[in-house]
């Protein structure tokens, strides 16, 4: 879990340098799990390769499932929770 990621503008290599420091390179594809829609951070993610940015009002199993490692942001977590009913 990570703190909330807004950026102000495109930069994929800052957030290549996260991943890096997540020790997450060469891992295996990551999701990215993130509350709304943020157009600088999606179109700064979108050239790694491995990364697979995720909308938490759109997840499904299968992003779940299929991504070898999960970066959530709590924004997204809190939301999730909300929206599942865990937390009102």
């Amino acid at each position: 879990m990570v703190e909330d990621l807004d950026p102000k503008e495109y930069n994929t290599k800052a957030f290549d340098s996260i991943f890096k420091n997540m020790n997450l390179k060469n891992t295996g594809v990551i999701g990215l799990l993130v509350q709304g829609e943020n157009d600088f951070l999606k179109k700064s993610v979108r050239n790694i390769p491995t990364v697979k940015y995720i909308n938490s009002k759109r997840i499904s199993c299968r992003d779940i499932l299929y991504n070898r490692n999960l970066v959530i942001t709590e924004a997204a977590l809190k939301e999730m929770l909300v929206q599942y009913g865990a937390q009102k």
